[in-house]
């Protein structure tokens, strides 16, 4: 998860440093932050199957 969550920021960070003229690389971070984002919550949402009853 630490993994996730430091790639998702440093591409919402990156976001930040982009000029006017880097649209689709603004684009593109955003787009990588989201993907981080879903690994970060496989990583937690798969312990409440783990722990429901059967």
């Amino acid at each position: 998860m630490l993994t996730a969550f430091t790639g998702a920021g440093g591409c919402l960070i990156g976001t930040g440093f982009c000029t006017c003229e880097e649209r689709s690389l603004a684009v593109a971070m955003l787009s990588l932050a989201v993907l981080f984002m879903g690994f970060g919550m496989a990583g937690y949402v798969v312990n409440h199957v783990d722990f429901a009853p059967k």
